[in-house]
């Protein structure tokens, strides 16, 4: 079985660490990038299966990120993760049934739940 790989983007680097170590304790492989313009270049160059993404930063944001992400890939999650997030906050029009939105601070409940809606196979058509 292949091992599952991630990307975290986070222009925070405790915040990119901390991803980097709860999601490799977890058995991920991951890498990570300083912001979304290293971020796309690393996807560009990478198998990953989901892409964790902070929304505000330098360069490129999240909402950048995710969209790239979405339109050239097959079936990759996106996780983007703000301390603007409010909790209840209605999923804005870029996001989608493999887009997740959490806010800062994350649990790790709250991570895994939503990385595991983002990779989960897409319900086969009837």
């Amino acid at each position: 079985m292949k091992q599952q790989s991630a990307l975290i983007i986070d222009d925070n680097r405790w915040m990119r660490d901390a991803l980097a170590d709860t999601l490799g304790a977890l058995g991920y492989r991951t890498t990570t990038a300083a912001d979304g313009v290293e971020g796309i270049e690393k996807f560009a160059c990478g198998d990953y299966d989901v892409v964790l993404t902070d929304l505000e930063m330098p360069r490129m944001d999240g909402r950048a990120v995710a969209r790239h992400v979405r339109e050239g890939q097959r079936g990759i999650g996106v996780v983007v993760i703000s301390a603007a997030m409010v909790s209840g906050m209605a999923p804005p029009a870029w996001a989608d049934d493999r887009v997740a939105l959490l806010g800062k601070p994350v649990s790790l409940e709250d991570l895994t739940a939503a990385i595991d809606r983002v990779t989960a196979p897409a319900p086969r058509a009837a």
